[in-house]
């Protein structure tokens, strides 16, 4: 398994462990009904083999087509947006903070439009939040200051709280408190 394989793994373990990936169960989507979700994972599988052969024109093909296949999975569009956000718009990747900042917005881009149709809205809401959270505590981006990520980042905590998920709220008042001027 290749170090971003660990990674992901790891990552995902985590967020399970946090409580942010739990799913209920998979009710049927689209066409392809129950087996939707294991479509989608065949393309996730066909991602992750085009990436590791450099073919990130393919690997953004088969991510897009596995969302079509299965857009209720808040999964799938937190694993696409994270690759974003945290491969291609790390420093280590990308030197450049503007493009650097095209990935990372790319990244919210499809947090936002999974907002739309996944199961969990709530749940993709805070990542973007939390994404902002860390650009934050970064220092900014090319694009907003500090203050301006860190008062996106609770607005969208407040969101995902009054969307019904317990952690949003209690982040928002954690960074809050954390982030008073």
């Amino acid at each position: 398994m290749s170090g971003r394989g660990v990674l992901l793994l790891v990552g995902g373990a985590v967020l399970s462990l946090a409580g942010l990936w739990r799913e209920p169960p998979r009710e049927r989507t689209g066409f392809l009904g129950p087996v939707a979700s294991l479509a989608a994972s065949v393309e996730w599988v066909r991602f992750e083999s085009a990436l590791s052969r450099g073919r990130t024109d393919l690997a953004y093909e088969r991510a897009e087509h596995a969302l079509e296949l299965d857009p209720a999975s808040t999964e799938g569009w937190a694993f696409f947006a994270s690759h974003l956000v945290f491969d291609r718009g790390s420093a280590e990747v990308e030197p450049d903070p503007e493009q650097r900042w095209e990935w990372i917005r790319a990244g919210l881009e499809v947090l936002e439009r999974g907002e739309a149709t996944a199961r969990e809205p709530a749940r993709l809401v805070l990542y973007r939040g939390l994404v902002h959270a860390a650009l934050a505590d970064s220092g900014g981006s090319f694009a907003y200051s500090a203050e301006e990520h860190a008062e996106r980042a609770r607005t969208l905590f407040a969101e995902a709280g009054a969307m019904g998920l317990d952690l949003g709220a209690e982040l928002s008042r954690s960074f809050e408190h954390d982030h008073e001027h």
